[in-house]
């Protein structure tokens, strides 16, 4: 569990969604270009796993 997020109110708050292949392309087009940024950062990354996140991962 993320600190910063914490549980859903109920089991229902998850759910899997479907999404566009075109999204789904793009999502992995920015993992790639933010594991770059990873790689920059180096030291400096405080990521906690987030999509879109700061040059050094925060939120």
């Amino acid at each position: 569990m993320n600190p910063l997020v914490g549980e859903t109110k109920s089991r229902a708050g998850k759910r899997v969604i479907g999404l566009p292949d075109e999204l789904v392309e793009l999502l992995r087009d920015h993992k790639a270009a933010q594991d770059e940024e990873r790689r920059r950062a180096r030291q400096l990354w405080n990521g906690g796993d987030w999509v879109f996140a700061g040059l050094t991962g925060e939120p």
